[in-house]
């Protein structure tokens, strides 16, 4: 699982065009289709796609087709992501990233009193202008250097601004996003239980400051969200092996362990034997794993 923008700052196919805090522009290009990546996005995702074809497909299985001459726009979330060449035989977007204040800040003029509903990911013309947008950043990128950051910031306001006058039902929608509201604490840590999410991630997931998210947990479970969810996936493990679903490497990833060697010390530090040796008879996980 890809957790974005982070695990994009690396790679050779991406370059950094600017970040500041709760902003980051991207230029993204590939010699060959890339399909079928799980991927957190950490922040709000705006992807202006130049060459080639981007698919989007949210964990409840809606898609979006991104195509060259429309902007993706799409709320943090999991999403199942890939990016197909053009015949030409390559793939290019410039993708921008903001965080819930940046946003707003950007489209505080487009707030209505109102939430728009639970956030969605939309897909709409990109204005002419703003396809000469991405042309005067990459320009910009190219002869302005280390001196074009206040640059930046004025163009990426610039093309919120655009947006709002070429599309403004759609640029409300998406300063609807800011107002989405605090998802319940054990729905969001059910549901992602097994993927490598930090505490931070669940906390962002819930619309939570980190230290806020950690308190209610308490609170409502009597331990602590890393205690939850060690017991919560080690119980998921115990169950995928007795059932014989895997070897030991594939069951730790499915549960969300990283580190095979760190699940079979925690397991066996739980369980009393390693994984590849399992008792005969079932464990009682109750004084374990209390239900909520």
């Amino acid at each position: 699982m890809l957790t974005i923008p982070d695990r994009l700052f690396d790679l050779p196919s991406v370059t950094i065009l600017h970040r500041s805090p709760g902003v980051v522009l991207l230029r993204k290009q590939l010699p060959e289709n890339q399909e079928g990546r799980l991927s957190l996005l950490r922040m709000h995702t705006f992807s202006i796609v130049r060459l080639g074809e981007q698919l989007i497909t949210s964990e409840t299985g809606h898609s979006l087709v991104v195509k060259p001459g429309t902007i993706g726009m799409i709320p943090r979330g999991f999403y199942t992501v890939s990016d197909f060449v053009a015949e030409a035989g390559s793939f290019e977007s410039v993708i921008l990233f903001c965080s819930d204040e940046a946003l707003r800040r950007l489209t505080f003029s487009a707030l209505s009193s109102h939430p728009g509903g639970l956030p969605e990911f939309i897909s709409g013309a990109v204005p002419v202008m703003a396809r000469q947008w991405t042309n005067e950043v990459l320009n910009g990128y190219n002869k302005l250097g280390s001196r074009s950051e206040p640059w930046f910031d004025l163009k990426i306001k610039e093309l919120f601004l655009l947006l709002q006058l070429d599309q403004p039902a759609l640029t409300q929608r998406v300063a609807s996003w800011t107002m989405a509201g605090q998802v319940p604490l054990l729905s969001i840590m059910e549901t992602f239980a097994h993927h490598p999410l930090t505490i931070q991630d669940y906390a962002l997931l819930s619309g939570r400051s980190e230290s806020a998210f950690r308190r209610e947990f308490r609170i409502k479970t009597g331990m602590s969200p890393l205690q939850w969810l060690k017991l919560k996936r080690l119980a998921r493990a115990w169950d995928l092996l007795r059932m014989e679903q895997g070897p030991v490497a594939e069951v730790s990833a499915r549960v969300g362990y990283e580190n095979v060697s760190h699940f079979i010390r925690e397991f066996k530090k739980c369980y009393g034997h390693t994984p590849g040796v399992l008792a005969q008879k079932p464990v009682d996980l109750s004084d374990r794993f209390p239900a909520y």
